[in-house]
């Protein structure tokens, strides 16, 4: 074979490895810990969440805030947003929705950067003034998993927008 074809079948291969890492599908694994995470909340089973949440996770995971209105933004570990959910199943009555959609996949050998899309909509227990109320959060993000052994981790997270409502009406912090 001449040089000019094995440089040329190296680049068609170089450029079809590029391709499939841009446009790669996420592995089974990490989708399946999605769809999990999904089921888990709609049944509001914080210790399934906790349990699937720091075993897919890896120790110096973090996730990052959008700015506040001083421009501060929040990072949060694993165990903080474990934490988080005891405040938001003590208000909620039952989650009417919970969805993931992935919008953009860059699948290396070992590393995963997913651009995500969840949504979830809720209707609270009764308030103290006697009224039920829907909430509805819709936020993407970017999570970037890591090859840890045989298994995938998450590393990070880092929001990237987040819509939310209270009765059809937007919240502050959008």
């Amino acid at each position: 074979m001449t040089c000019a074809k094995t440089f040329s079948i190296t680049l068609l291969l170089s450029l079809a490895c590029c391709a499939l890492a841009t446009r790669g599908q996420a592995p089974a694994s990490i989708k399946a810990y999605y769809d999990k995470s999904d089921e888990l909340l709609r049944k509001m089973d914080s210790a399934g969440l906790e349990k699937l949440t720091l075993a897919s996770h890896t120790k110096d995971y973090t996730s990052t805030s959008l700015p506040d209105k001083t421009g501060k933004v929040t990072k949060r570990t694993a165990m903080d947003q474990v934490k988080a959910l005891k405040p938001t199943f003590a208000i909620v009555q039952e989650f009417t929705k919970v969805a993931t959609r992935f919008d953009h996949a860059n699948v290396t050998a070992d590393t995963v950067v997913l651009t995500v899309t969840s949504t979830i909509a809720a209707s609270t227990k009764k308030m103290k003034s006697g009224t039920f109320h829907k909430f509805v959060v819709v936020g993407t993000s970017e999570d970037i998993w890591v090859k840890n052994g045989l298994a995938w981790q998450i590393k990070s997270t880092r929001v990237l927008s987040r819509n939310m409502t209270w009765d059809g009406r937007a919240l502050p912090g959008n």
